[in-house]
């Protein structure tokens, strides 16, 4: 296949380098591909020419952006290069919900999260773009080799615990703009969801409506839907502070690379603040880590790339549950949960397996091999592939 992929922005440099793993894996499968930099003005004011000339192809494939975009003549880029251009999405989608409105209508929609997808169905219509599916993330970097010796491997990761992410916090509610009314829906809606270990925004949106007698038909609940990604950011902003308080009476030595966190260093003597690093440095420093650490709430369905990478560096995943880790892992050999309703004790159980070498040694063992078989971009791109041989092509150039 001939395959173009375009490469735009990203906080730590993730993104860019999804993209790299990407053109180097669907190149070692034998496909032809081909990269563009938008960040490079020059690329991007000349777009359409480069398209052209060297088009066309098979499918395009980008993270969240040229969904969008069009030519001068008006052609979006799936009819510009002739074949479907599949957009995936690492955030939920509706957080981006007027780029998501702006999206040709024959594009390609991937999430990272099962109820992402249902959602942009529900919202959108069944019909409202080529397809809409689930791609989960892919690990990232390469295999770490792991020792033979269980102390070998301990004594090889100084850090017990990593986390990786930016600091939020709960500044206002992101609902505070609406009527009185609609407001104390979402106040219902997000308070459902701090209660229970997991549920997604849309349907604790749609348990809020429901109270009040609006089903999912009812055009309020039409017209409210599509703003419930609000609720899963003010749920992450509390959940991330819930668990770096919870860390902190815990005295759980955290060893954290992110931004934002200078303002409340004061309040977590446990926190080792190393700052903002690029992606490449993150995955070098889960190799020396023992366990990593995933909070990020939004994807309990689905994966973020933080486990995947970390299991594939020899590091041990401690992360809320998430139905995809049910089904891709066998929890309590591969990685470990804990909960927002026995976060305490969890953490307890987390200090106590960070001094366990012959238990870390053996779940890395597992984990890595799971990864290096089942979710690298190598087992990524052949979706793709697949994917695209399953769906009719748009209206070629």
């Amino acid at each position: 296949m001939r395959i173009l992929l375009l490469k735009g922005q990203s906080q730590y440099d993730a993104l860019r380098v999804f993209l790299d793993e990407a053109y180097a894996a669907l190149i070692a499968l034998g496909h032809q591909v081909v990269m563009f930099d938008l960040t490079d003005p020059e690329v991007f004011a000349s777009l359409t020419e480069r398209v052209l000339a060297l088009g066309p192809f098979d499918f395009a494939f980008s993270y969240a952006i040229g969904g969008d975009w069009r030519a001068p003549d008006g052609r979006d880029l799936g009819q510009l290069i002739g074949g479907p251009h599949i957009i995936q999405h690492v955030d939920h989608p509706l957080t981006h919900l007027r780029r998501v409105g702006r999206t040709a209508s024959n594009a390609v929609i991937l999430t990272i999260d099962q109820g992402h997808a249902e959602v942009l169905r529900t919202v959108s219509g069944e019909s409202r773009f080529a397809h809409v599916g689930f791609n989960p993330h892919a690990a990232l970097g390469r295999a770490a080799p792991l020792p033979g010796d269980a102390e070998a491997h301990a004594a090889a990761r100084p850090t017990r615990f990593m986390f990786t992410g930016s600091n939020y916090r709960p500044r206002h509610k992101l609902w505070a703009d609406f009527p009185p009314q609609v407001s104390r829906i979402f106040d219902d809606a997000a308070d459902l969801a701090l209660s229970q270990d997991w549920i997604a925004p849309h349907r604790a949106l749609g348990a809020a409506l429901a109270v009040r007698g609006l089903d999912a038909d009812h055009k309020v609940a039409k017209a409210l839907m599509p703003h419930c990604a609000r609720i899963h950011e003010w749920v992450r902003a509390h959940r991330r502070q819930q668990f770096l308080r919870a860390a902190t009476e815990a005295n759980l030595p955290l060893t954290v690379f992110g931004a934002g966190y200078e303002e409340d260093l004061h309040l977590h003597p446990n926190i080792d603040h190393r700052g903002p690093v690029g992606f490449d440095e993150v995955l070098a420093q889960m190799a020396r880590s023992r366990i990593v650490l995933n909070v990020n709430v939004n994807f309990g369905e689905g994966s973020h790339e933080r486990p995947l990478c970390a299991m594939l560096a020899g590091a041990v995943c401690a992360s809320e549950p998430s139905t995809f880790y049910d089904s891709a892992f066998e929890i309590g050999r591969d990685m470990v949960y804990f909960r927002w309703s026995s976060l305490e004790d969890d953490l307890h159980r987390l200090a106590v397996l960070a001094e366990d070498a012959d238990r870390l040694h053996a779940m890395a063992v597992s984990a890595q091999a799971k990864i290096v078989a089942h979710h690298t971009w190598k087992s990524r791109a052949e979706h793709l592939v697949a994917l695209v041989h399953q769906l009719a092509p748009p209206v070629a150039a």
